[in-house]
């Protein structure tokens, strides 16, 4: 048996893009491409959470923003660990109030609601641009601080 190196980022043709408010209070992580469709999609998946989970356990954000503009996506469940996040990891009390705020766009919305219904746990809330998702951000911000 042979040992040879890898490199985790090429296990996915989808591109990212990471952000944090100046006072890490709010993580936003923009994912583009093509998701597989169906069982085609798990590496894509896998792929979104690796690198939202390194970001999230990194900076310890109240609020995560997920950008899904430019991803094309079908279907396939494996998206779940990233738009049910903190439903879909192990968590304490203080992270089950935390919420994922997905900014969707034609070319998904659709299909990520129907998933979304599937999902018994967590809290997820979509919407269709930026400016929508960073206002509830602040809010949601502000009652977790009090």
């Amino acid at each position: 048996m042979d040992i040879k190196e890898i490199d985790i980022f090429k296990i996915s043709a989808i591109k990212y893009q990471s952000f944090v408010t100046d006072d890490e209070t709010t993580l936003a992580i923009k994912y583009s491409g093509i998701y597989g469709e169906g069982s085609f999609g798990n590496l894509d998946g896998i792929f979104m959470h690796f690198i939202l989970a390194g970001h999230y356990f990194a900076l310890n954000p109240m609020v995560i923003i997920i950008d899904l503009t430019e991803l094309e996506y079908k279907w396939g469940n494996t998206i779940s660990r990233i738009i049910n996040f903190f439903g879909e990891m192990e968590y304490d009390g203080e992270k089950i109030d935390k919420k994922v705020l997905v900014i969707t766009s034609k070319k998904n919305h659709e299909s990520l609601n129907n998933l979304s219904t599937h999902l018994a746990f967590g809290q997820r809330y979509f919407f269709n641009s930026e400016e929508e998702a960073m206002q509830f951000a602040k809010k949601e911000i502000e009652r977790y601080v009090e």
